[in-house]
């Protein structure tokens, strides 16, 4: 959508999806957005390049986590591999014993599937190939509507917020819980913040910093009733009401305030994240991207013709998930942003806890290589979905981002994309933080050209793995569009070969850390060692290795070395 913006009548009427016939609402928003006469022409961009049939099962819910899919549907689950995007295989399929499958999510090797008839939440173990079993149960806690889950505690919208220890999937241990007038029908989740669609107070917003004591910290749109849906990106909130969808800023969570409102074409479902919100409209009915990067001046980026008019979808990296055409899964390939036409990778950047009781950060300066002012955008690509953090930078000029990762509001490590509408420079200090100060690395930035291709290598020399004393990290980024395999090939001081073995699948955009590998796979006493990096399929593909003085927790960067230094 574009700008455009009216002052909101005192009454608003609008199309009620849900329970059909004309529905009056009591409108609160002050600006509301203009939809239909300021969308961009949307662009043929969103192309369908995978697919899977999921029959008998027509899929309602959708919930992704690494390479994997979960989704519900005519009672049934199903577990879908996404490592190939363009050949997505079902791997798992579950049909519960009187009960249905709901409202779920996926996190590692267990799934969360919402009873709610028995208003109960199933706990799936997905560790065994092509065999899915219950290991666990959530109940005795009144109604049961959504869960979202991020380990170790799991989150259910119902009577209200319950929250749940889950580090022994096996035996789910209440933690606490906080009630609502007339309970929540769903909920999204960036910590330190739980919000909630309520039945009938609107957008409330939890404060879970300490989980065993939640607080109610902010409420929004209470004057209007019968919410169904909630996203929540950077702050902002997209609630959904019939077929419409309401933008709420809720940078500040004490004080959210309605920002504009969505209906072109209806929303019968939506996912939010970062830049990007991908949603199904059933007038339509298809699927549309927008670029929300400014939440409330959307732009259509494209659209695919679907046959349902409800189509859940989700957000996989630069790929969407789409239950569009009965018992069919698409895996649709995202549109690019137009105007970010530069972009820049850092391998890795964390903000997390190592071993040896080390403790990462990552600080990244960005310098304008240019005379005009930039558009930047940061995109941390995790196992979890991308972060995105936009800002400015004026010609010529540079800027920190310290805790790069703490700003991208989550923890871990993934890969750094800069991407800009004007050529620039970056690199970054990863370090660990200690009571005397801290110990870093450098590392580069680099365009995806830069990267290794089919058939392709590179070196990384002066690895070092000596018992108590040193150890080596690799790392490697897919910074291309589709999945990659490599091989490492280590080699001692003389230059005979050690091992050669297979990394695993490496997901378009994302890294893989290879901990300690010379340890694990030859001995804990190599001494000096190097290693050769051969792309086997893909392309993009950056390496490096990290050199760490165990005693000191003190990191050097080794960077992969060509033979070819002109590309």
């Amino acid at each position: 959508m574009g700008g455009a913006y009216q002052t909101c009548p005192s009454t608003l009427y609008k199309r009620g999806l849900q329970h059909g016939g004309e529905k009056m609402v009591r409108s609160i928003f002050c600006i509301f957005i203009v939809a239909a006469a300021s969308l961009a022409p949307a662009q043929d961009c969103l192309q369908r390049i995978g697919r899977v049939d999921l029959a008998p099962q027509v899929p309602n819910y959708i919930a992704v986590d690494g390479m994997r899919a979960l989704t519900a549907g005519s009672g049934v689950v199903r577990l879908v591999d996404l490592s190939f995007p363009d050949d997505p295989t079902l791997t798992g399929v579950f049909d519960p014993d009187g009960w249905a499958a709901g409202p779920l999510d996926l996190a590692g090797n267990h799934g969360y599937v919402c009873d709610t008839w028995n208003n109960r939440v199933h706990i799936l173990d997905l560790s065994i190939p092509g065999e899915i079993v219950v290991v666990g149960v959530i109940e005795d806690i009144g109604r049961v509507e959504a869960v979202e889950v991020i380990p170790p505690y799991a989150y259910v919208a119902g009577s209200g917020l319950s929250i749940f220890d889950i580090s022994d999937p096996t035996t789910p241990a209440v933690v606490s819980s906080i009630g609502l007038l007339d309970g929540a029908k769903d909920l999204s989740i960036e910590l330190p913040y739980v919000y909630l669609a309520a039945w009938w107070e609107g957008l409330v917003i939890i404060d879970v910093s300490d989980p065993e004591n939640p607080v109610q910290v902010g409420q929004a749109l209470a004057e209007t009733d019968d919410w169904a849906h909630v996203e929540a990106s950077e702050g902002w909130v997209y609630m959904r009401i019939g077929g419409s969808m309401v933008v709420v800023d809720a940078r500040d969570p004490a004080n959210p305030v309605s920002a504009g409102y969505w209906s072109h074409g209806g929303t019968s479902s939506a996912d939010v994240h970062g830049g990007t919100a991908l949603v199904s409209r059933p007038v339509l009915p298809d699927l549309a991207q927008f670029d929300v990067a400014t939440p409330t001046a959307p732009v259509l980026l494209g659209t695919l013709p679907v046959s349902r008019w409800y189509a859940p979808v989700a957000l996989h990296g630069r790929y969407g998930l789409v239950a569009g055409d009965e018992s069919f899964l698409d895996v649709v390939a995202l549109c690019d942003t137009p105007g970010l036409d530069h972009n820049v990778w850092l391998e890795i950047a964390a903000n997390n806890y190592g071993l040896v009781g080390s403790s990462w950060r990552t600080d990244l300066v960005v310098r304008n290589t240019s005379a005009e002012a930039t558009e930047l955008r940061l995109i941390l690509h995790t196992e979890g979905g991308e972060h995105v953090f936009t800002d400015t930078l004026a010609g010529g000029s540079q800027k920190a981002f310290e805790d790069v990762v703490g700003l991208l509001q989550t923890t871990g490590k993934g890969a750094l994309e800069i991407r800009s509408t004007e050529p620039v420079a970056a690199v970054a200090r990863i370090y660990n933080v200690d009571d005397e100060g801290t110990f870093g690395q450098v590392f580069q930035g680099f365009p995806t050209e830069k990267g290794l291709r089919a058939d392709e290598s590179a070196w990384l020399h002066g690895l070092r793995q000596q018992l108590d004393r040193y150890r080596t990290n690799i790392s490697i980024t897919n910074t291309g569009t589709s999945p990659a395999r490599v091989l490492l090939t280590f080699y001692d001081d003389a230059g005979v070969e050690l091992l050669d073995y297979e990394t695993q699948i490496i997901g378009a955009r994302s890294v893989i850390q290879e901990v300690e590998p010379l340890a694990a796979w030859i001995g804990p006493d190599v001494g000096w060692a190097m290693a050769r990096v051969t792309v086997i399929w893909g392309e993009g593909i950056l390496a490096s290795a990290s050199v760490i003085d165990s005693m000191t927790n003190d990191p050097s960067t080794i960077p992969m070395w060509r033979p070819d230094p002109q590309r």
